[in-house]
């Protein structure tokens, strides 16, 4: 089954992004979609310039934050005051007005794991799309923290 949403087509929990083209059409499948997309009137194939982010559940999130084989970045997009009020152990608060201007000085490797959430989830999708948008290739949505069922801290 196929959500297609401004451009982004998601599949099985893994969302595929065309910066370059929309809307996005999904022409067939097998295991993965094949994208397509229109421009002009014409079909253009465009499986090297999707970008994937994926969808993370609190437990996969964790075990990838506890695993000292890895650096994970845990990517806090809230406000400054919604940060302030309680935030995942380890997480960086980069707000999502901010995202644009400060993530590459912030996040200067685009192959690292980034685990995004926010409040309820809509500006962790948001900033997700952005982050794959700069070339960002390894970017996970948490959605929110208020679907978090561990500690958090002050």
């Amino acid at each position: 089954h196929f959500n297609i949403f401004q451009g982004v087509a998601s599949y099985r929990g893994i969302h595929l992004f065309s910066p370059h083209f929309s809307p996005v059409h999904i022409i067939k499948s097998k295991d993965m979609p094949i994208l397509y997309a229109v421009k002009g009137g014409f079909a253009v194939e465009n499986t090297k310039q999707c970008i994937l982010y994926k969808n993370i559940l609190p437990d996969r999130a964790l075990a990838m934050i506890n695993d000292i084989s890895t650096y994970t970045v845990i990517l806090d997009v809230r406000r400054s005051d919604e940060y302030r009020t309680g935030h995942i152990k380890g997480a960086v608060n980069l707000p999502l007005s901010r995202i644009m201007t400060d993530c590459r000085a912030m996040l200067p490797d685009t192959e690292q794991e980034v685990i995004v959430y926010c409040h309820s989830g809509q500006r962790s999708k948001t900033a997700c799309l952005e982050l794959c948008n700069m070339g960002y290739s390894h970017v996970y949505d948490l959605g929110g923290i208020i679907d978090w069922p561990y500690d958090i801290v002050i």
